[in-house]
């Protein structure tokens, strides 16, 4: 995947947190693509084999974190310790934990505790 800079219009704090997880380190196993998703989003997919299991979606003035159903079942991600961690995340009816990432320390934080778990 080549890097893709957010779109014109991107608030920097969104651009650096999109810079973050486009480019952080995946371990062994793990793939990152890339799909456009309307005028300003892009959305980086997180994937271990063949299970999508994050998405970081590009908007004006953040990055929407998505832990998504397939990390849960894994157990990389457990709803409860997520939401205890990120007071400012929040569970989707459609079993995933959303996060909004203003920034670079966000992005990398989110990154880490995901992937040092």
């Amino acid at each position: 995947m080549s890097d893709v800079s957010p779109a014109a219009g991107a608030l920097d704090g969104a651009r650096a947190a999109w810079d973050c997880l486009q480019s952080v380190a995946l371990p062994a196993g793990w793939r990152r693509d890339l799909t456009e998703n309307g005028f300003i989003q892009h959305d980086l997919r997180f994937y271990h084999g063949d299970d999508w299991m994050f998405s970081a979606v590009m908007n004006q003035g953040w990055v929407l974190w998505y832990s998504r159903r397939p990390a849960i079942r894994a157990g990389l991600v457990d709803p409860a310790a997520m939401l205890d961690a990120f007071p400012d995340a929040r569970w989707k009816d459609k079993g995933e934990v959303k996060l909004r990432l203003s920034d670079e320390s966000q992005a990398q934080a989110v990154w880490d505790w995901t992937m040092g778990r």
